[in-house]
């Protein structure tokens, strides 16, 4: 049942949206954004009573703010809030209302200049095109406007394409897959321009760009464009790292965890590269513990995928040791209970790591199985027990205990 405002709340919203004066709107979203009760709960019926009553002039009070707002806080809060009242209002504002607003929205793409606004906006712009596709509208204009920012000299304009793409909800992702078809060598090119970018933000935009528009390099007849795609993923994921670009490299990593989770059938030819190439990483002596923790998550992630499952049991021998070896290593940073005494976070740590390698080991297990994992644990147990290093006789013993619950009938074979 819909809210009823009094007439009081009505003017008082009127009187908001309506004033030349901005101050009043910058009241509303500070106590919208308010950590006190009071005030929040009192400031979000004023802003539900203009979404009813006054939807037109509220987009139009709301973009003003974004644009001319006094600081980055006031133009960011109002963002949100043109975020969290897009849905419900949109088939509610006028035809002009609309018109205007997804002229001014692509215009604001190229003129904003605050990247965490422009990030807002750009998820805005693609939620907002789910909207106007459920109306039984179209948005020709972000079409055009996608294409000519890949095409563009300006990072600004790159960058807020790749985002809108990015932020594509999976719903929609269909439609723009079906409306690109036709530009696709232009957009694959451009894309595989873009993941050598010296922008690291480019670079990190674009392998979320790939991933969201996924189908529309793999559905395509004829030429392999996602190979080619894939690829330039991994060359820029070891260029963001090789200039120690970590914080963006770990963006990289969400993205790949992302396609796995989402498309694992489309890497199976893949697979034995991408595993190793993430191999390489995982031994690197110059990546922090912190990037490598996304690494082991792609590796997991990977190891959990069903579709994967087969694929993974035919990967070359040699690769499925250098996997293996990896929850052996951190099984490895067991401590010495007197040498690690009033170092408790040093101990946590570390058994936050034999924990890992314990779930690695179960994981892979059952990804394998028995007659895959086997001959290949019997092989580094036997490594590990010959060690004079007790941390490798204990790496093995916890080994051959994951073994013998997880592969209990081949190991009575080996045996």
């Amino acid at each position: 049942m819909e809210p009823v405002f009094s007439q009081q709340l009505q003017m008082q919203a009127y009187a908001t949206l309506s004033s030349n004066d901005v101050q009043p709107m910058e009241t509303l979203l500070s106590h919208l954004f308010s950590p006190q009760e009071p005030q929040k709960s009192q400031a979000y019926s004023l802003l539900h009573c203009c979404r009813k009553h006054f939807p037109d002039l509220l987009f139009i009070k709301v973009f003003f703010v974004i644009r001319n707002g006094p600081s980055a806080e006031i133009r960011t809060r109002s963002a949100l809030v043109l975020r969290f009242v897009l849905g419900d209002l949109w088939p509610k504002l006028s035809l002009n209302a609309q018109i205007n607003l997804k002229n001014l929205f692509l215009v604001r793409l190229h003129e904003e200049g605050s990247l965490p606004i422009l990030r807002i906006l750009c998820l805005i712009a693609s939620e907002m095109a789910v909207e106007i596709s459920r109306t039984g509208d179209e948005w020709p204009e972000l079409i055009d406007n996608l294409l000519m920012s890949f095409q563009s000299d300006s990072e600004r304009f790159q960058l807020s394409a790749l985002w809108v793409c990015a932020f594509f909800p999976k719903v929609y992702r269909p439609v723009i897959c079906e409306t690109l078809a036709p530009s696709i060598e232009p957009t694959h090119s451009a894309f595989l321009r873009m993941l050598n970018s010296e922008n690291a933000d480019i670079q990190v935009a674009t392998f979320g760009a790939v991933v969201s528009l996924i189908h529309l390099f793999s559905n395509s007849l004829g030429r392999n464009w996602f190979h080619d795609l894939l690829r330039g993923m991994m060359v820029g994921l070891f260029n963001l790292l090789s200039h120690l670009k970590e914080d963006y490299a770990r963006g990289a990593l969400k993205e790949l965890i992302m396609l796995v989770m989402e498309e694992p059938q489309l890497l199976k030819p893949y697979l034995n590269e991408l595993v190793l190439d993430m191999l390489k990483i995982v031994d690197s002596e110059q990546v922090t513990e912190g990037t490598k923790v996304f690494v082991h998550k792609f590796l997991l992630t990977v190891v959990e995928a069903s579709d994967l499952a087969l694929t993974m049991r035919g990967l070359p021998h040699q690769t499925l040791v250098k996997l293996l070896a990896v929850p052996m290593k951190l099984l490895l940073c067991i401590n010495d209970d007197y040498a690690c005494y009033n170092m408790e976070s040093k101990q946590a740590e570390n058994a936050g790591k034999t924990d890992l390698g314990i779930a690695y080991l179960t994981k892979i297990s059952t990804a394998l199985g028995e007659k895959t994992m086997t001959p290949i644990a019997f092989e580094l147990f036997l490594e590990y027990m010959d060690a004079s290093d007790w941390k490798k006789r204990h790496a093995g013993i916890s080994m051959l205990a994951v073994i013998a619950k997880e592969c209990s009938e081949e190991m009575v074979i080996v045996l």
